[in-house]
């Protein structure tokens, strides 16, 4: 996101905003904890290149999250949301993921 915000080709920054949500999509989607966040349960985090990380679960039922992802000297901003769904049968689950991201570079 700090390579996207430092150009000003429209269509480049577009590719590394895209490239930054597929590379985001795997991690995310790893579970280390139970899959039954608790209502009110945050996260916050500093990024390695010092963005600042706010998370929060903000509905149990459907699990809803929402984030706040702050870059360095305010270069970029994301929001967004994201749940899931898991539907299991006798011999396979599903996991079924939705959201929204937004992001808002300083330069507008």
């Amino acid at each position: 996101m700090n390579k996207a915000a430092s150009l000003t080709d429209p269509l480049e920054r577009f590719k590394l905003v895209m490239v930054s949500s597929v590379a985001f999509m795997y991690p995310s989607k790893i579970y280390e904890k139970p899959l039954n966040p608790v209502l009110g349960e945050t996260y916050q985090a500093f990024g390695a290149d010092g963005a600042k990380i706010y998370m929060e679960q903000t509905e149990h039922h459907p699990p809803i999250s929402h984030m706040l992802i702050e870059g360095p000297n305010g270069n970029y901003r994301v929001t967004g949301w994201s749940t899931w769904a898991v539907s299991a049968g006798l011999n396979n689950a599903t996991l079924k993921s939705d959201g929204h991201k937004r992001v808002v570079f300083a330069d507008g």
